[in-house]
Formats: structure tokens, sequence, C-alpha cells
């Protein structure tokens, strides 16, 4: 991986230090192919800390600049920059963010700057760091398509497990445990693709039995109220997207993203690689202008949830990252940096 120095830039998150970049991508609707008028421009920086930031310590792993206004809301004018260092970057891939993976593949074209040795050797060596592990993309897809994965036909079961429920609460008090009549529940609403024992992977990496209500879930210790009260909001968003005829550009946007992450997850499953701009890039930017039916979106969600459970079940993927390829791979690369502008050092006072 020698020659890794490119161009230099300040990184002022926690201090000063310099650092070389090696790989200066457009990311966001320019890379994914869905611009509109409104889209902002969104680059992302990975860099390698220089040498006596190395030695010392000073890696400061990501930091953010941008012009966008203070209420948060994007413009054409605007361009956000996300700087992270090559640490940051691989816990990103060896996590499974989304951001991860599409930086690692993104083609030629989308580098604002050549990319270095040492990113071509990243991307040369892709099949040691792509993995089937990709919880970050099922919370994203779970998050960003709640608006049409809960209708008229998840409303009525939400309002009947709600009375289950009440009637629970009256006989054994609120803060009983639902475990015991979690089979109850299931069968008296009897649809599994809405109400269902299962099993969810929580933030710290475990695994927890849940009782599944559409798009959301109940810790299997949890309360009896605490189900009553999840039950009732899913029964009172379902009702409000029963009586909404129109959807803010912001959920038509988080729409099209879970379109699309759908996407880019059987395509890493299948093939462990991502396409650049995306193939389907005609339909997530007319979901993304509200331009397709709440309907057609979900039947859509629908039939890409059923292929992510087939290609999870097919993939040839490793099933978890190797951790040690990660970090090998950051200390060479901290290696070469060092080797380079430390040749010939003078150690005589």
């Amino acid at each position: 991986m020698r020659g890794n120095t490119g161009p230099t830039f300040l990184v002022t998150a926690g201090g000063p230090m310099t650092g070389n970049i090696i790989a200066k991508i457009t990311h966001g609707s320019r890379l994914f192919g869905t611009t509109t008028e409104k889209s902002d421009v969104d680059i992302k920086t990975v860099f390698v800390p220089g040498a006596r930031d190395i030695l010392l310590g000073r890696i400061s792993t990501s930091n953010r600049d941008g012009t966008s206004n203070v209420m948060g809301k994007n413009t054409s004018d605007d361009t956000d920059q996300d700087n992270h260092d090559l640490i940051k970057f691989m816990r990103l891939v060896e996590a499974g963010s989304p951001e991860g993976f599409e930086l690692l593949f993104a083609p030629d074209h989308a580098h604002l700057v050549p990319p270095s040795s040492t990113w071509r050797t990243l991307q040369a060596r892709s099949n040691e760091f792509i993995h089937a592990d990709l919880v970050p993309f099922e919370r994203l897809i779970r998050k960003t398509s709640t608006i049409v994965q809960v209708g008229e036909v998840e409303e009525d079961a939400a309002r009947k497990i709600c009375t289950l429920l009440y009637k629970l609460m009256e006989g054994t008090g609120r803060k009983k445990s639902v475990s015991p009549h979690i089979d109850d529940i299931v069968a008296a609403v009897g649809d599994p693709k809405i109400v269902r024992r299962d099993v969810r992977e929580g933030r710290d990496g475990t695994s927890h039995d849940v009782l599944a209500i559409a798009h959301k879930a109940v810790p299997v210790d949890e309360s009896i109220g605490f189900a009553f009260k999840l039950a009732n909001s899913i029964a009172t968003e379902a009702a409000a997207n029963q009586a909404r005829k129109t959807l803010a550009p912001e959920q038509w946007k988080h729409l099209s993203l879970a379109v699309r992450l759908s996407s880019e997850m059987i395509e890493l499953l299948q093939t462990g690689m991502l396409t650049f701009p995306r193939p389907e890039r005609e339909f997530l930017y007319e979901v993304k202008v509200g331009n397709v039916s709440m309907e057609n979106v979900k039947d859509r969600l629908d039939l890409l949830a059923a292929r992510i459970a087939d290609a999870k079940q097919a993939t040839s993927l490793p099933l978890l990252p190797n951790k040690e390829t990660f970090e090998n791979f950051v200390v060479e690369a901290h290696f070469d940096v060092v080797a380079e502008e430390f040749k010939g050092f003078d150690r005589s006072p």
C-alpha cells in the first residue's frame, strides 16, 4: 500500500491535525441518480492522519462541515461534507452501514480527486470486508417505510390487540409481563404478517424475543401496559395514514430511501457489490417526488422484503465481519504513512 499520501487538509474537530485524503466522493442523490432541483451536494472524504498525529494518538475520527441553513432544510445551494478517518470508515463497513458500502463501491466518476493507492487497494480487496451482517440496513428500512407499513388491516389488528390487552390489564394489572399471553394474542389476530412472535437484534448486538406488531416490536419481558401503549399508537398511526390524502415531501424521501436500501441490501447479499447510479433510480426518483401511489410503494417494499429474506438464506457472504482483517488494513495504512514521512529520520539531538 505504498504511496498513501494524497492532498492534505486540516481536520478541526477535536483539535487541529492534518490528514492525507485517500478518497473524496460525491455521495447522496448525485451518486444514486435521484437528484432533484432541491438536492444539495453531499461530499464524503476519507483520510489517513499524518505520521506525527498517528504516533501521538491525535486521531479525530470524524467531523462534519456544511452550509445547510439553521433549520436543517437542505437546498440546491448547500454543500454538506463529512470527513472520516480510515478507522471510522472501516468501522462503518464492519458495522454493515449503508454509507460504508456505498462509498466503498462508488465508481470513479463520483470521485472528486483521484483515489489514492490505499483506496485502490481497499477496493481491490473488497471481498475481504463484505459480509452479510446488515442490521443497519434493516433498521433504516423499517424506520423509513413506517408510513406505508401501517394500513387498514394493521389498524384492525392493533385495535383487536388493544381490546385483549385492556381486558388483561383489568384482570391482572398493567405491570404484569405480557410474555404469558403472546401466543394467545398471535392466535387471536391470526395473521403472522401483522402479529407474530419474533426475534430482533438490539443495539448491543444481542438477540431478543419480541411480540412483533406491524413494523414495531414489544420485548417479551415488557409489561402489558407497555404493549397496550404501543398497540394503541399503531392503531392511531394507521388511522392517520388512512385519512391522509397526501404525504409531506420529507415522507416521500423516506419512502424512496426505504426502497433504495432494500434494493442495495439484496444486491450486496447476492453479488457482494453495489452498482451506482442505482439501476432502479427512475422508480426511486418518482417515489421521491411523490409521483407513485402509497399502495404501489407498499407493494414494492413487500416484494423487496420477500427477496431480502430469500437473499439472506442463499447468500455466500460471511455471516459476520472479521474484525482482525479490518484492523490489519488500518495498521498497514498507518505504517505506510509513518514509514514514508519518517524515512531517514535523524534521531540525533
